[in-house]
């Protein structure tokens, strides 16, 4: 799932995921990102940090504390680079922490490294 208000960039992500292979859905905000998780059961979330209706590490922090069968790896992809953003989203529960901008090609070979 690509979680970002940016609708240009999940377009762009989102054609090189499946490219790559993998199935996408979209979302535009954190509050969205949380229903389609529970709905969808995604076993990966890429997520902005600054985005309407919730930011990412609240939503990341509602999925953490969701009851879920099986939690998603949760990478956060961002233009936001302090040490404390960082850290808000470690603890909020991300897996990974990627700076915009970054070229899809990039994105996806890490991916492909949690993946395995």
């Amino acid at each position: 799932m690509i979680v970002d208000d940016e609708a240009d960039l999940r377009d762009l992500l989102a054609y090189n995921l499946v490219k790559s292979g993998y199935d996408v859905i979209e979302s535009s905000n954190g509050k969205e990102a949380i229903e389609l998780t529970r709905l969808e059961r995604p076993d990966l979330v890429i997520m902005d940090l600054m985005m309407p209706e919730m930011n990412g590490i609240d939503a990341c922090k509602y999925i953490r504390s969701a009851k879920l069968e099986r939690q998603p790896i949760i990478l956060f992809f961002t233009a936001r680079s302090e040490y404390f953003a960082k850290q808000a989203a470690q603890d909020a529960g991300a897996n990974g922490y990627f700076l915009k901008p970054l070229a899809p090609q990039r994105l996806i070979a890490s991916l492909q490294k949690w993946a395995s």
